[in-house]
């Protein structure tokens, strides 16, 4: 915890804020936006892949240097939209893992007294 955190807020404050982060953590929040964070990627360079070579014929580019500016725009076509829907869908799971952690944070998870 930092230290602000610790000098700013109340021990009640201070444990809820740790329940809430154990609560990401017993339900896995990080792995699944680890593994969302890296399908995302994965897509986007395949829609890369993808323009590489049928650009560089459509635009008459035989050369490795001549198509930079072409592809990037082809490619920056097809994922801006795509990149607007996934941080829709990404911003719907993130805030459902905090009322998820919220929850978890609620509950009363033992007998242990302060």
């Amino acid at each position: 915890m930092f230290d602000t955190l610790i000098s700013n807020h109340t021990v009640d404050e201070l444990v809820a804020v740790l329940a809430h982060e154990i609560g990401h953590f017993k339900h896995r929040h990080i792995i699944q936006h680890m593994a969302l964070a890296i399908l995302n990627i994965g897509l986007f360079l395949f829609l890369a892949s993808l323009f590489h070579d049928p650009a560089r014929a459509a635009c008459g580019f035989w050369r490795a240097g001549g198509l930079g500016l072409v592809r990037a725009r082809l490619v920056h076509g097809v994922s801006a939209p795509l990149s607007e829907i996934t941080s829709v869908a990404t911003g719907f799971l993130t805030r459902a893992h905090e009322f998820d952690a919220d929850r978890f944070a609620c509950k009363p998870q033992g007998t242990a007294t302060r």
